[in-house]
């Protein structure tokens, strides 16, 4: 890193710290989220990957904004020894036309307008940043000198030649993490100033179903195993996520979502919500308003989504989030979902909480569901309701799809050295899985593991194809522990 040298305004010994980012490579994509959220400050409209909770402040402002609270969520995943939230959180900031940098117009000595500072990203954070002008202390006779303050805290100075309005124009665009600068007039000094605000920013916060359009749109290609449909409650919004997942399931790029429903939603709300997701890749949260220490907040189940899709990801294809506690999450008044209706809840889609005893958390997830309550040939309902099993589908054919297109499509020639290769490397997965206790290796010869390269001409595949296919029995979840005694 470059260090960048401020003189102090009177002689003397002058030394500060600043911390630098210690690099680490970002997580895998199934233990990375989406979120598409709101906030005050930070890019629009654009894909941000964050390796841990600081990368979010760094780049969007510490403001208690509704981004913030999502991505911090997602990182603390349950908050319980043992069980991590998200490796990675992909942020996306989305804001309506109306969203505006502060900024402040700054005449000069005649006077004219001279210089225009902007914030440098659009948002209400920009009002806070105000602006000094006055004589540099070093040489007061021929320079000037530009502070930026944040909260009225000087973050960064500028020394320039007081009429070189385009050279200090020139010096702030390079390399100032707050404003932008525009000269307009050169050549005469700027006005001082003791302190003068940036005005006017403007978030763009009440976005619509076109933000969420271009956000599904930016998530096409990234490498997300789940998306949080962070705080979304309009119904058509959210018939247009799923269509989005579901052609996402086409293009061999699964992933899960995780919806939930409004402040104070009740049982019956939560029902009819989830009713119309019917979707082995959706999960849906219910029901009630809860509080969450963590984020030091009241939330509704929408804004739950970001903490469960962290815990989806944090999970793997090992652990379930059935019985999944979650750390300083309580339920705001009476459950809106009693004991005596959570298997009623399970049974209509319904991933929900119940207390427990735990000394590490009030809260754990009763039974993890997919919004499936379908039970059709070739879809089970035992299997396809469950997200741990459908993360180990997922995760398998995103695993082939990407070694497939790396290494073979294209690469090769239809022959018995790929169909061998393609044959090994689809074993080797099964056996990995295998090995970590995923799937089961089986007893009769219907239940036993099997990856088999077939001939296109005997299953009317082209001839330029090597069709494959594959099967394994699941390693299931353990959802019940039942025992029986007998006393004399």
């Amino acid at each position: 890193m470059t260090a960048t040298f401020v003189a102090p305004d009177n002689p003397g010994v002058d030394i500060s710290f600043v911390g630098e980012k210690t690099l680490r490579p970002p997580a895998a994509a199934a233990a990375t989220i989406g979120i598409p959220f709101t906030s005050d400050w930070g890019p629009v409209g654009e894909l941000v990957r964050m390796n841990g909770f600081g990368e979010h402040d760094a780049v969007f402002g510490n403001s208690a904004t509704p981004g913030r609270q999502a991505v911090l969520g997602a990182f603390i995943g349950p908050g319980v020894a043992g069980n991590p939230g998200a490796g990675s959180v992909i942020g996306y900031r989305m804001a309506t036309t109306s969203a505006k940098a502060a900024f402040k117009k700054v005449t000069n000595t005649k006077p004219e307008d001279a210089l225009k500072l902007s914030g440098i990203y659009p948002g209400t954070r920009g009002n806070r940043i105000s602006f000094v002008i006055e004589a540099d202390p070093a040489d007061p006779t021929n320079k000037a000198r530009l502070r930026i303050l944040f909260d009225g805290l000087t973050v960064e100075k500028y020394s320039y030649a007081k009429t070189d309005v385009a050279a200090l124009a020139t010096a702030v665009n390079k390399r100032s993490q707050y404003v932008a600068a525009e000269s307009i007039k050169t050549g005469v000094a700027l006005t001082a100033t003791a302190g003068t605000s940036l005005a006017e920013g403007n978030d763009g916060a009440s976005v619509t179903s076109e933000q969420w359009l271009a956000a599904l749109g930016a998530f096409e290609f990234a490498p997300i195993t789940v998306l949080a449909a962070y705080a979304l409650n309009d119904e058509s919004i959210q018939a247009s996520v799923i269509a989005w997942e579901q052609e996402q399931a086409k293009a061999m790029r699964h992933l899960g979502v995780v919806f939930g429903g409004k402040v104070g939603e009740t049982f019956d709300e939560a029902i009819e919500r989830t009713e119309a997701y019917e979707d082995d890749h959706v999960v849906s949260l219910g029901a009630g308003t809860f509080n969450d220490a963590l984020l030091d907040a009241e939330i509704s189940t929408s804004e739950l989504t970001a903490r469960v899709a962290g815990a989806l990801a944090g999970l793997g294809e090992e652990k379930s989030l059935t019985n999944l506690r979650f750390a300083g999450l309580s339920i705001v008044g009476e459950p809106e979902i009693p004991t005596d209706q959570l298997a009623t809840a399970a049974s209509f889609g319904i991933t929900a909480f119940k207390r427990t005893s735990s000394e590490e958390a009030e809260l754990k997830v009763a039974r993890g569901v997919t919004t499936y309550t379908g039970d059709t040939d070739p879809k089970p309902l035992e299997l396809f309701s469950d997200p741990r099993l459908i993360r180990v589908m997922d995760l398998f054919i995103r695993e082939i799809v990407e070694w497939g297109e790396e290494n073979i499509v294209g690469p090769t020639r239809v022959s018995d050295s790929t169909k061998a290769a393609v044959k090994a490397h689809g074993e080797g997965m099964l056996n990995d899985r295998l090995d970590r206790g995923i799937i089961l290796p089986g007893v009769a010869d219907a239940e036993k593991p099997y990856f088999n390269v077939l001939d296109p001409a005997s299953v009317g595949a082209p001839e330029d194809s090597i069709p494959f296919e594959f099967g394994w029995k699941f390693a299931r979840t353990t959802n019940f522990l039942i025992g029986r005694g007998k006393v004399l």
